[in-house]
């Protein structure tokens, strides 16, 4: 998740004139101001004022503006620029990726920029008499290609406005002990209507509830969570009731009930609470917490839940969030998963002043035996230990995927996946085309492409799709064959390949190519399926002549993982960081084994011919061994390559060493 923040820039050294305009703006907005010992509760509206910094620059961090209102903005930078007779700049950072920055000279806008999704280059004869390089100005406004933050920075630089100052926000500035600032604080003469309580006993009404259906597997954590909320009056104690078939027939087991009443943000806490076995009316098995000195709070007055409730009011959106998370009654349900079956669990919410207030959610366990792990996973444990939704895509078979490991040079690599890309829009139907180039500096934004595939899979884009993979850090290239839906498109056939080096910030070390591919097959005929096949092996093949460390195809559910610094089998294993793509780790640990695996001769240096032989066939090629063998013996496969699978801990310890580096 990126960074969300907003500011005003003041040109000007009289802060006590800004300070002035911000109270006369609050005053006229409905605000009075509160001592400065006033409590954090009392407080609607904060906002810090920095001294000029050494371009003379007065920065304004106001809590109203961090909903990403550009309409409080404009009004703050209008009359801050008209009382002080100078210019302010107003900034807006959207998840880091989208800048809107304002410039206001003496009340009037006068320029917008935006960089990020949209593009708006901005007038550089506006922001001319503020800098000293209009040239540089001139051509930073024309570029398309920084995020959103580099683009303040560099902006920030010209303006010599302070960048630790522009980019940043109330909330961060709010955490910052190094920011010397004054603090202007500020109480609604005008309540709002969620601040009013419902009356009556206490009553809750689900908010958060499973899915309808459940798949989990034999051997997982069970780990289930529910939420309600307070509508009625408040009240005192609390039950938390779990019952059906799921239990009563041992598919699961619990161990715990974490209950959370009231917002984390105000410091509410788990509890961490045992459930007791008792029967019911009816005598129906159910299982039990009970807190009866619990406060429920009283529920948000039902008439000041509107459409627009808090709307308007400083921080309305933010102080609405908070009443209501103050009003919620959360469980997290621990425990294992026993055996296979299908049964419901109901999670049930009673106050203890009035039981016809009660409220339950339920959901249907649908559970497997258990999914086999990989060699490497199955000491792990606890948090670690993969779950069933992991390990799901290693048992399924509905996809071909490829994976390579190329110690090459990269022109080469990129003609090698030039042409698989060229040969599966052949074989393949036609569909939508998204891309993605990752740029080398960080500051650059990912270049994006969408189109179809005979279109920018062929002639001219595709070559500079080639000349891209050529020198970019990571190139991803992803087909959704047909006219999907939207919402559905993830769900179409299709097909993904991603080369490169690694999106990750580099570290002494050489890298080596990485190609992921990935096809559905599921949907395909008998005569396609080989095709693919066909293809990826014929990859392979090319791979090994240009000097892949090691590679392997394999059949898998719709990936999970598709990054070039992680793959399915590595994410199950607790295989991850920045190693895996790396020269040394690719010469000496295989990243995931397949049906047809590629070991490059200093993999194969460590390991047992005889072994392997047992369990699939070899074939020689310049000192490395191409093995064939199948799913039906990947335990014994496993074993005989033993010596070249890591661990969780060579990964770390892999990481700590890069990093050290």
């Amino acid at each position: 998740m990126g960074a969300f923040f907003t500011s005003v820039q003041v040109r000007s050294a009289d802060v006590e004139r800004v300070l002035a305009t911000l109270r006369e703006d609050a005053s006229a907005a409905g605000f009075d101001e509160v001592e400065d010992d006033a409590s954090d509760a009392s407080i609607d509206r904060a906002i810090f004022v920095t001294e000029p910094d050494e371009g003379g620059w007065i920065a304004v961090y106001d809590l109203e503006s961090e909903g990403q209102d550009v309409r409080v903005l404009e009004r703050l930078a209008t009359k801050l620029s008209k009382a002080c007779e100078t210019d302010a700049l107003t900034v807006l950072v959207h998840d880091s990726d989208t800048l809107d920055a304002r410039l206001f000279t003496c009340g009037a806008r006068v320029d917008r920029l935006e960089a990020g999704v949209r593009v708006r280059k901005g007038d550089p004869a506006q922001w001319a008499r503020l800098v000293d390089d209009p040239l540089a100005l001139k051509t930073l406004l024309a570029r398309d290609d920084l995020v959103a933050e580099a683009m303040l920075l560099e902006l920030a630089e010209l303006l010599r406005v302070d960048g630790a100052r522009i980019a940043t926000g109330h909330r961060y500035a709010a955490g910052d002990p190094t920011l010397t600032r004054r603090t202007l604080r500020f109480r609604s003469r005008q309540r709002p209507a969620w601040e009013s309580e419902a009356k009556g006993p206490p009553r809750l009404v689900p908010t958060m509830q499973p899915h309808e259906r459940t798949e989990l597997g034999v051997g997982d954590a069970l780990r289930l969570s529910a939420s309600a909320s307070s509508v009625g009056g408040a009240g005192r104690g609390l039950s938390v009731v779990l019952w059906g078939e799921a239990l009563e027939r041992g598919l699961v087991t619990l161990e715990r009930v974490e209950l959370l009443v009231g917002n984390v943000r105000a410091g509410a806490r788990h509890e961490m609470l045992v459930p007791e076995p008792r029967s019911g009316r009816d005598g129906q098995a159910i299982w039990v917490v009970d807190v009866p000195e619990r406060a429920i709070p009283a529920g948000i007055a039902p008439d000041a839940l509107g459409p627009l409730a808090g709307m308007g009011f400083a921080g309305g959106g933010l102080g609405l969030l908070d009443a209501q998370f103050e009003r919620l009654v959360h469980v997290n349900l621990v425990g294992q998963v026993a055996q296979v079956g299908v049964g419901t669990l109901g999670i049930g919410f009673v106050p203890t002043e009035n039981r016809g207030g009660a409220c339950g959610v339920r959901t249907t366990l649908e559970i497997a035996p258990a999914l086999r792990r990989p060699l490497r996973a199955r000491t792990l444990e606890g948090h670690q230990a993969p779950r069933s939704d992991l390990l799901r895509p290693l048992a399924l078979d509905s996809h071909d995927r490829l994976l390579l490991s190329i110690d090459a040079d990269r022109a080469d690599v990129a003609a090698l996946v030039g042409r698989l890309i060229a040969d599966l829009v052949e074989m393949l139907p036609a569909g939508r085309v998204d891309t993605a180039i990752f740029a080398a500096e960080v500051a650059q934004k990912v270049k994006t492409g969408r189109g179809q595939t005979k279109t920018l899979l062929r002639g001219k884009r595709l070559a500079t799709l080639v000349e891209a993979l050529a020198v970019a850090p990571s190139v991803s290239v992803r087909v959704t064959e047909g006219a999907a839906d939207p919402t559905t498109a993830h769900l179409a056939p299709g097909w993904i390949v991603e080369a490169g080096l690694s999106i990750l910030p580099d570290r002494p070390g050489p890298r080596v190519s990485t190609v992921s591919v990935s096809v559905e097959r599921a949907s395909r005929s008998e005569e396609i399926r080989r095709a693919i096949r066909g293809r990826l092996d014929q990859t392979l093949a090319e791979a090994r002549a240009l000097g892949a460390l090691q590679g392997a195809i394999t059949t898998m559910g719709r990936p999970f993982a598709n990054a070039l610094e992680q793959c399915d089998y590595e994410l199950v294993c607790q295989v991850h960081g920045p190693a895996p793509t790396t020269r040394a780790w690719c010469a000496r640990w295989l990243r995931m084994p397949g049906e047809i695996t590629w070991l490059g001769p200093s993999l194969v240096a460590r390991l047992d011919r005889s072994a392997l032989e047992a369990v699939g066939t070899i074939e020689e090629h310049d000192g490395g061994w191409l093995v064939r063998t199948s799913r039906d013996v990947i335990d014994a496969f496993e074993e005989a390559l033993a010596p070249v699978l890591p661990s969780h801990l060579e990964a770390r310890e892999a990481s700590q060493a890069f990093y050290r580096a």
